[in-house]
């Protein structure tokens, strides 16, 4: 019978047979100093199953049953290096995707942000534009204000409000609450495009969204009322893209 000593998976496999006798330890600190890499494990156990192919017969069942426990542990050991390295890349892959998804709210932010940007700009050049007006063209009625929110501000075909329109909708409510007099009109127009009793129902309902947002943000109820204009009052030609952008609206107004 050949000696099993002899060769180098012998000698991997007599320090895992001391370690049989002591109580169990993880499966990579059984194998440290002894096996270092995948591919030592593996030419271990390729050449302790050649040598055991080898023999004619086991000398003892003790011997076979040392044998097999060898064989299992560097099995496991090599299962055990796999799982290590999985482990790793589904690691690598998690923080890839929370990288994404912090970059996704970033930008999202920067584009609320902006937003909320333009509705300040746009104050100032109503505002701007009302302090050029003479005084002799001045009318005596009171002023009357409004403010617009386009059709981008919804869900396209839906009345749900995006979250980039309610910076514009926290805006008009702080303005709504420093004038607390005064009726609030809010109006929903839609483009000519679709048959009319749908657009009317949708531009309804846009109107009663806009208000169930002013009165969340403390806008008395009693002061608001809402009407869909449906396709009636387009402000541009329904011919260009651009044009049907602009008539689909929502106007807030403060009537005195």
């Amino acid at each position: 019978m050949p000696d099993l000593s002899s060769c180098r998976a012998c000698a991997l496999v007599g320090a895992l047979t001391v370690a049989c006798l002591a109580p169990p330890l993880p499966v990579r600190a059984q194998v440290e100093g002894d096996v270092a890499t995948m591919a030592e494990l593996k030419a271990a156990l390729a050449e302790l199953r050649r040598r055991l192919a080898e023999q004619p017969r086991p000398a003892t069942d003790a011997q076979l049953q040392v044998a097999r426990r060898q064989i299992e542990r560097l099995t496991e050991a090599m299962v055990g290096l796999k799982r290590d390295g999985l482990r790793g890349e589904v690691a690598v892959l998690r923080a890839d995707g929370e990288r994404l998804r912090s970059d996704a709210a970033a930008q999202r932010q920067r584009l609320v942000a902006r937003e909320a940007d333009i509705v300040r700009l746009e104050r100032k050049l109503v505002d701007a534009a009302a302090a050029q007006v003479p005084a002799a063209l001045a009318t005596p009625e009171p002023a009357r204000h409004s403010e617009t929110m386009s059709g981008a501000a919804f869900a396209q075909g839906g009345t749900a409000l995006r979250e980039e329109a309610m910076l514009q909708l926290d805006a008009i409510a702080t303005w709504l609450r420093t004038e607390p007099g005064g009726i609030v009109m809010i109006e929903g127009h839609t483009d000519g495009v679709g048959d009319p009793a749908a657009n009317q129902r949708l531009s309804l309902e846009r109107a009663e969204a806009v208000r169930d947002q002013l009165a969340a943000r403390g806008v008395a109820s009693e002061r608001m009322e809402v009407r869909g204009r449906g396709e009636d009052l387009p402000v541009a030609s329904d011919e260009s893209a651009e044009g049907r952008a602009v008539n689909r609206r929502v106007v807030v107004t403060l009537e005195p």
